[in-house]
C-alpha cells in the first residue's frame, strides 16, 4: 500500500561553524501559523527519521523520499566530487584548528587524486580495489614509494572525516596496502664523514702559476662554517641560524640554542666544540649587532632552506649526493652514543621530548670507532 500524502513540510538549517545540519518539520494551521512536528510525529508520518541531527546530504535524501521529489542538481553525488572535497577539507581543517602543514598535506593528496580521476569524480564511487590503479599512476608519474604512501594516508584522512560526519558509510583506504619503501641509510659512515670534513676544512682554491683565477662562490666561506657547525653540534638548522649574541658565552666556550619546536621555546647551554671555535669567533667578529637591522643576531642571516641548499652542494662536492642536511644530526647522535654518551644525556642534548624519539637516532655502528671530531 502506498504511503498517504503528508502535509508535513521540512526545513534544513546548519549549526553555526559546524558541518552538522538539522532537519525539522511543521504543519500549517488554518490561521496561517505553523505547528512544529516532533521527531516521533515526523517519523510516523514520513518514514524512519531516527534522529534529529543529520548531515546536509542525509537530510536532503530524507526530504526527497518523504515528499517524493527527485534529487535536484545539487545532489549528494555532485557534492562528493573531488573539487567539493577540497573545499570541504579546507573548512574542516580550519574548524579543527589543525596546522597549515596538515592542510597542505590533504590538499596535495587530493590534487594528485584529481589529476588522475578529474574534478567531477565522485568519492562515493571509490572502492578499495581501485587503490592500486591510483598507486600505479603515482609511481608512473615518477613519485617515490614513500610519496605514494603519503598520498594514500592523506586520502585516508579525508575519507575518515567524511565517514565521521556520516557523509559516507566506509573508508576505502582503511586497509590499503603500503608500497614497500627502499630504506635509506640515515647516517654517514666514518669514511664518508672524513671525506666531507676534508672538503669543508680544505683551504680556498689557489690557482697554479699561469692558471686562470677561479673565484669561489661568494657564500663559500660562510656556508662551510655553518655546515661544519651542523656536523660538530648536531643541532637543527634553525637553532644555528637563530642564535643571538647574548646566547654565545665565548670566554667560557659555551652557547645556548633555542628549541623553536617546543611550546615555551626554552634554551639550554651547550659547550662549543674546540674544532669549530674559530667559526664562532668568525661570526662574532664579522657580523655586528646591527647586521640586517636585527640587533643581537651575530650569525649570517639566511633562510633555512638556503642553508639546506648549501649543505646539499657541499655533500655533492664531497661526492655524497645521497644524503641531506638532517643526516648530519643522525650522524652526530650515533657517534655520540658510540663515544660513551648515555641515551638520557643525548636526549637532553638534542632536546627531544622523549627517549623514544632519541632512539630513532641510535643507529647500529657498534663495530666502528668514533673519529676525533672535537665533540
Amino acid at each position: 500500500m502506498s504511503r498517504p500524502q503528508s502535509d508535513v513540510k521540512f526545513h534544513i538549517y546548519s549549526r553555526p561553524n559546524s558541518n552538522i545540519w538539522w532537519l525539522w518539520g511543521w504543519r500549517d494551521r488554518p490561521d496561517g501559523s505553523r505547528c512544529r512536528c516532533s521527531v516521533s510525529t515526523a517519523r510516523f508520518i514520513t518514514g524512519p527519521l531516527t534522529r534529529a541531527e543529520y548531515t546536509q546530504d542525509q537530510a536532503q535524501i530524507l526530504v526527497n523520499k518523504a515528499t517524493g521529489v527527485a534529487p535536484d542538481s545539487v545532489s549528494a553525488v555532485k557534492r562528493l566530487s573531488v573539487a567539493w572535497a577540497e573545499e570541504y577539507i579546507r573548512d574542516r581543517i580550519e574548524h579543527e584548528g589543525k596546522s597549515k602543514k596538515t592542510l597542505n598535506w590533504y590538499l596535495n593528496s587530493l590534487a594528485k587524486f584529481k589529476a588522475f580521476y578529474g574534478d567531477s569524480f565522485s568519492l562515493g564511487r571509490y572502492r578499495a580495489q581501485d587503490i592500486w590503479d591510483f598507486q600505479r599512476y603515482a609511481l608512473d608519474s615518477k613519485c617515490q614509494p614513500v610519496t605514494v604512501n603519503t598520498y594514500c594516508r592523506g586520502l585516508q584522512g579525508v575519507y575518515s572525516r567524511l565517514v565521521r560526519q556520516g557523509i559516507l558509510e566506509r573508508n576505502p583506504f582503511d586497509d590499503f596496502e603500503r608500497i614497500r619503501e627502499v630504506k635509506k641509510k640515515n647516517f654517514l659512515t666514518l669514511a664518508e664523514l672524513k671525506q666531507l670534513l676534508e672538503s669543508l676544512f680544505a683551504p680556498a682554491l689557489v690557482p697554479a702559476p699561469g692558471e686562470k683565477v677561479i673565484k669561489p662562490r661568494p657564500s663559500l666561506y660562510i656556508s662551510r662554517r655553518l655546515v661544519r657547525m651542523l656536523i660538530c653540534t648536531g643541532l637543527r638548522r634553525v637553532e644555528i641560524l637563530c642564535l643571538e649574541r647574548s646566547d654565545v658565552d665565548f670566554p667560557n666556550m659555551r652557547f645556548r640554542p633555542t628549541n623553536i619546536k617546543s611550546a615555551d621555546k626554552h634554551k639550554r647551554w651547550i659547550a662549543i666544540p674546540p674544532k669549530i671555535a674559530p667559526d664562532f669567533a668568525f661570526f662574532l667578529n664579522n657580523f655586528d649587532a646591527s647586521y640586517d637591522d636585527k640587533p643581537g643576531l651575530p650569525f649570517y642571516r639566511c633562510h633555512p632552506d638556503t642553508l639546506t641548499h648549501w649543505c646539499k652542494e657541499h655533500l655533492i662536492d664531497a661526492k655524497l649526493p645521497d644524503y641531506h642536511t638532517h643526516n648530519l644530526r643522525h650522524t652526530f647522535a650515533t657517534l655520540a652514543l658510540e663515544n660513551g654518551m648515555t641515551l638520557r644525556d643525548l636526549q637532553k642534548y638534542l632536546d627531544h621530548s622523549d627517549t623514544s624519539v632519541t632512539e630513532l637516532y641510535a643507529h647500529d655502528i657498534a663495530s666502528i670507532q668514533a673519529p676525533e671530531l672535537g665533540i
